[in-house]
């Protein structure tokens, strides 16, 4: 009840001094296409919803203009809030939540605003669904830990430095073409975004089309294999072929002691591949001897 009176008089308060306002500066005919009713109409007030704040528009839709700071991990925001659909992330909504790490928009969601996530520092990672067509200046700036982001073909503008101070950032899952891409009215100081590696046509499951050989050599005594990595991922594509490992090179005998009548010797050789090397024992020349005899 105090909150619709406080509401009440300062309406009537503003709409006072709005009408001195006017009719001190401009003639009573210049007055007529003046809408009053919409001009001093009431703003919507703030309501809550788990750990959003949110606004009711005149159009019934939804603007979210908060979160909770305390709200950590991922979330997913919804598409509706009491039957009514969540268009819009308001300015600065979620500014300074650093416990978030990854977010999901409801798909409803046509706009972000102006630094909606500014300085979300533990956010990793967000997926746009296909109803966005705008983001607003400053929206992900300072993301700090932002690796990938998931940009659907329905953004027509990104605005100035909507992504800039976002470092880490390296991927960007598009859902549109190379040609819708660069259709994108993308502002200055978006440098992070740019420099990123951008995966045109993305469904959702990542489709391994690019890839390169890869080869571990075979060892004198360990196989080696060869296969094939996608140079997006790097995920392995198929299997891998086996490659048999080569032997041993051997070097030559060299004596390392010479035998005797009491006393047994030793000779080793070398791999020339991996540097193994193999001893052998010398027998006694007494030993020696004797099988020569037999």
């Amino acid at each position: 009840m105090k909150t619709k009176r406080k509401n009440i008089f300062k309406s009537l308060l503003a709409l006072t001094l709005a009408l001195i306002m006017v009719l001190g500066v401009a003639p009573i005919s210049e007055l007529a296409g003046v809408d009053f009713a919409s001009l001093f109409a009431p703003k919507a007030e703030a309501a809550t919803y788990g750990i959003y704040t949110y606004e009711v528009d005149e159009d019934a839709t939804i603007t979210i203009t908060g979160c909770n700071k305390s709200a950590n991990g991922a979330i997913t925001i919804p598409s509706k809030i009491d039957g009514k659909p969540v268009t819009r992330i308001g300015d600065g909504a979620f500014e300074d939540c650093t416990g978030l790490t990854s977010i999901t928009l409801g798909n409803s969601v046509t706009s972000i605003g102006e630094m909606a996530f500014l300085c979300c520092t533990g956010l990793t990672s967000i997926t746009i669904l296909d109803s966005v067509t705008s983001i607003g200046a400053c929206a992900f700036a300072d993301c700090t830990g932002l690796t990938s982001i998931t940009i659907p073909n329905s953004v027509t503008s990104i605005e100035d430095a909507a992504f800039d101070g976002c470092a880490s950032l390296k991927d960007v899952y598009y859902t549109g073409s190379k040609d819708e891409w660069k259709a994108i009215s993308i502002g200055e100081y978006n440098g992070c975004l740019l420099n990123a590696t951008i995966h045109y046509n993305w469904t959702g499951e990542h489709v391994c089309t690019n890839k390169k050989l890869v080869t571990v050599p075979a060892q004198c005594e360990v196989n080696g294999m060869s296969y094939y990595i996608c140079t997006e991922c790097g995920k392995q594509i198929g299997e891998a072929t086996i490659i048999p490992a080569t032997g041993h090179s051997w070097g030559e005998w060299h004596v390392t002691k010479d035998a005797t009548a009491t006393t047994e010797g030793s000779r080793e050789r070398e791999c020339a591949a991996c540097g193994k090397k193999e001893t052998e024992i010398i027998p006694i020349l007494a030993q020696i001897r004797a099988v020569r005899l037999i």
